[in-house]
């Protein structure tokens, strides 16, 4: 799920509100306690789902994803009122794929 840098999230390890705030500032937090093996649920403070973070790489890496893809998804769907197609190499294996978010958040893939 795409996570423009402004959105504001909760996030709890255990009983414990780990975060909140900015998704910038929270994946943040959340990535240093994941690293550290602690278990954290992410929630979006206006409506309550659970949001799937994407933790893979460094720590600069996961603030680049949050920053890059979640503010151009959301300056596209200010700008027409539509959601933006956002297709994402992902070479972490094998001879790599082009992955794409759909509206429903979910991953998908793309032939090519």
């Amino acid at each position: 799920m795409t996570v423009p840098a402004d959105q504001p999230l909760f996030a709890f390890a255990g009983h414990r509100l780990l975060a909140r705030g900015p998704a910038a500032e929270v994946v943040a937090a959340v990535k240093t306690a994941t690293d550290m093996g602690e278990t954290v649920l992410t929630f979006d403070a206006v409506d309550g789902r659970v949001i799937d973070l994407d933790l893979r790489g460094d720590l600069a890496a996961v603030l680049a994803y949050v920053d890059t893809l979640g503010g151009v998804s959301r300056a596209v769907r200010r700008a027409s009122g539509r959601d933006a197609s956002i297709y994402i190499g992902d070479q972490t294996s094998g001879a790599g794929a082009v992955r794409t978010l759909a509206g429903n958040g979910e991953p998908g893939f793309v032939d090519g």
